[in-house]
């Protein structure tokens, strides 16, 4: 029986959550997701005292959903969509423990703008607590390399950038220690060969 105290203690009673801090309670919780083989941790598949919310990405890059701030040993799984219920498994991520956490779990997973995402929060081997929730969608910068023009290298840029200043984008460099490829002058191999004619001057390599 659903605990009348935690709207959300059934995956059909997700609670919107935003970009932000979010207290939460698992106090009272019943589970109601399945065991997920992606989240087995020290003999455990179990999400057990489940709590639920669902999120809409606020960017094109990488969610991330942080229990660290937890007085309990929290296990946390993020699913693809938020209509299904049961939620459709495998989650995109599952934690129960994060390096830098102790027991408290942390996942990020990638996100696009406007999808939503189910969160379910619980504990392991069923074990209950309170915490606050820290929810993030960060924007992945596009790479940068050396941006060069007529063998030097003048800047390091995105890829765009660079060829908005009609340069030679290498994704690998930085400028200035980036060493740009000379461009060979067109005569360079035997089949391009240029052609003189005797008297004429010649301006070329």
């Amino acid at each position: 029986q659903k605990s009348i105290d935690l709207p959300n203690d059934g995956c059909r009673g997700q609670i919107e959550v935003t970009d932000g801090s979010t207290q939460y309670s698992t106090i009272g919780a019943t589970t109601d997701g399945p065991d997920e083989a992606a989240c087995r941790f020290s003999s455990y598949s179990g999400i057990g005292s489940d709590i639920w919310y669902r999120y809409a990405a606020t960017c094109d890059g990488n969610l991330t959903v942080d229990l660290c701030n937890s007085n309990y040993d929290t296990k946390l799984a993020v699913y693809d969509g938020c209509q299904q219920c049961p939620v459709s498994s495998p989650p995109l991520e599952c934690n129960d423990d994060f390096a830098t956490c102790g027991l408290r779990a942390y996942v990020t997973v990638p996100a696009v703008l406007g999808h939503c995402y189910t969160i379910r929060i619980g504990g392991y081997r069923g074990v209950q607590g309170t915490g606050t929730m820290r929810v993030s969608c960060d924007v992945i910068p596009p790479p940068s390399g050396a941006c060069c023009d007529n063998g030097n290298c003048f800047a390091t840029l995105t890829e765009t950038d660079c060829e908005g200043q009609n340069g030679a984008w290498f994704p690998e460099g930085d400028c200035p220690s980036f060493a740009c490829p000379v461009t060979p002058p067109p005569n360079d191999a035997c089949t391009d060969c240029a052609r003189v004619l005797t008297g004429v001057p010649y301006n070329g390599r």
